[in-house]
């Protein structure tokens, strides 16, 4: 098929450009390619996507992690799995809006976000979201205290959730135990990723 070809096509350039940049081998990313292009054909990953979880793969893979991609957790698919010792999770996230909420594009991409950190992270040892530097991400702020300390912010949270996330509705639980270890900047176009603290990525949402 063309777009498959396309999408391949593009996933290898773009994993030139990152082996041109010294930034990781060629090689290392073709696996992760072929995966990303059998879940292409079936409808299953779109390019923007699968271009920012390349390039987040290769930051992880050249600090010595072995990376996987679209890997099932119990009921979930996190983007990209990254062992060494540790676990850790990412969700990538791109700002795209489905036409169904073009009236409430805001409360959604908050919901969104606080849902992917409340479900991925207890799934892990250490959880990152990566976003292009395009796209500022509103991130709660109950992450950034102590569990016990979190109080009446979850109760506001959870019931933004319920509007959206009701099968099956995500606990005030899950919220509780929910983390975010950084901000991943991630620039396609430069192969780059930036690390940042939840804290420093808020402070530039407050700006």
């Amino acid at each position: 098929m063309p777009n498959e070809r396309f999408f391949r096509s593009d996933l290898r350039k773009l994993a030139d450009r990152l082996d041109e940049r010294g930034i990781v081998a060629r090689e290392d990313l073709d696996p992760l390619i072929d995966k990303l292009t059998e879940l292409h054909k079936r409808g299953l990953v779109k390019i923007n996507h699968s271009a920012m979880e390349i390039v987040v793969a290769a930051h992880f893979i050249s600090k010595g992690y072995e990376v996987d991609l679209e890997v099932p957790i119990d009921d979930l698919k996190c983007d990209l799995l990254c062992v060494k010792g540790s676990k850790v999770i990412v969700e990538v996230e791109t700002g795209y809006v489905p036409p169904e909420h073009a009236l409430d594009p805001d409360n959604f991409c908050r919901a969104r976000i606080a849902s992917k950190i409340a479900r991925y992270s207890v799934h892990s040892d250490e959880f990152y979201l990566a976003a292009p530097p395009t796209y500022l991400m509103e991130i709660p702020t109950f992450v950034l205290l102590p569990p016990e300390e979190r109080g009446s912010e979850l109760i506001r949270w959870k019931t933004l959730l319920d509007v959206y996330y009701t099968s099956p509705p995500i606990s005030l639980e899950l919220l509780r135990r929910a983390k975010l270890d950084g901000i991943l900047i991630t620039s396609v176009d430069e192969g780059r990723v930036i690390e940042l603290s939840p804290m420093t990525y808020l402070k530039l949402f407050r700006i």
